[in-house]
């Protein structure tokens, strides 16, 4: 059987270089105005159609507490990051349509911020907590490395709607 063809999109551009040197101030993250994180879209299908809850959708994380490229993408780890997941899009997408989310967090904070974040709870995890609540998605299944698990936490718990149906764990030191 033939692979579906795989189309990368920028969902959307995240701010000036200049402006990314700096932290985002305290009333950045409050408004939610902090573009720190990073959205891409892989898509089977042609052209790739924007919606406002996305329905079961597959998100990646990347970019979060692992140090290292996740071990479910390939590729080289100095290429683009939708290029990186290119061959897992193709293994888990339907024919007919379907779309692969990745979401980039190494903007937004270090390694080894975010394993700081993970400790104690700060701006970068509150900044997470919002985009994800404007990403809107309706029973995701979510995608990370071990290290990332901490991360997903707060966000399968937001107020009370289905936007994570499960979270998949996979990586060194998780037994099947």
């Amino acid at each position: 059987s033939r692979r579906p063809a795989a189309h990368v999109h920028r969902v959307r551009s995240t701010m000036a270089r200049a402006s990314r040197r700096a932290g985002p101030t305290a009333a950045e993250v409050d408004k939610g105005t902090f573009p720190g994180v990073r959205l891409f879209v892989a898509s089977t299908g042609w052209p790739y159609k924007p919606c406002h809850a996305p329905r079961a959708p597959l998100v990646v994380f990347h970019g979060g507490a692992c140090e290292q490229l996740a071990p479910y993408a390939s590729g080289d780890a100095r290429g683009h990051l939708c290029r990186q997941y290119m061959q897992l899009l193709c293994e888990v997408s339907q024919p007919e349509h379907d779309n692969l989310f990745i979401v980039d967090l190494s903007q937004a904070a270090s390694s080894s911020e975010w394993r700081q974040e993970l400790q104690r709870p700060g701006r970068a995890i509150k900044m997470l907590e919002k985009w994800f609540a404007r990403f809107n998605p309706v029973q995701a299944t979510i995608l990370v490395c071990p290290e990332d698990v901490g991360l997903v936490v707060p966000l399968v718990r937001m107020g009370g709607e289905e936007r994570v149906g499960r979270v998949v764990v996979a990586g060194p030191g998780v037994s099947s």
